[in-house]
């Protein structure tokens, strides 16, 4: 588990009072942005109940990473390319527990075809996320506001 929040001492007495859970889950605290946390990555799951756009989400895709993530916020828009990410829907942990083992089971038998095809959807979607897309996005928008209110 990586960052912090007000559920995190929650959190963490879960896990302690949970001997199967102790030996399998480890807290790293906040952890500096970059790409080395990415590359350590088996999957990234993102369990938010509420969300905007997240900055974690985008920096997993540019790292390629395989993620899971609650159909919150923009979430479903980001990854409306199931083979860029799974989504379930929010509060609920079967939901999401299920779909964390079909993917760290699907890493296993994924031939190179299959691996392929999610790389490209991943990168593709990156590639509409990326923040040169997102300043040329905002800049288009306030050029179209500008002409409006000038009358262009």
């Amino acid at each position: 588990v990586v960052g912090n929040g007000p559920e995190l001492d929650n959190l963490k007495t879960r896990v302690e009072s949970d001997s199967g859970l102790r030996s399998a889950v480890r807290f790293l605290g906040a952890f500096p942005a970059g790409d080395d946390l990415y590359l350590m990555l088996d999957l990234l799951v993102i369990p938010s109940l509420s969300e905007g756009l997240p900055n974690v989400l985008l920096e997993a895709l540019a790292m390629r990473c395989r993620i899971i993530a609650t159909a919150v916020g923009d979430i479903p828009e980001v990854l409306s390319d199931p083979l860029a990410g799974t989504m379930v829907p929010p509060g609920d942990p079967v939901a999401l527990a299920k779909a964390i083992g079909d993917s760290l089971r699907a890493v296993e038998r994924e031939t190179d075809v299959e691996r392929e095809r999610r790389l490209t959807a991943i990168e593709s979607t990156s590639a509409r996320y990326s923040l040169g897309e997102r300043v040329r996005r905002h800049l288009q928008l306030y050029t179209d506001l500008l002409n409006r209110t000038s009358g262009s």
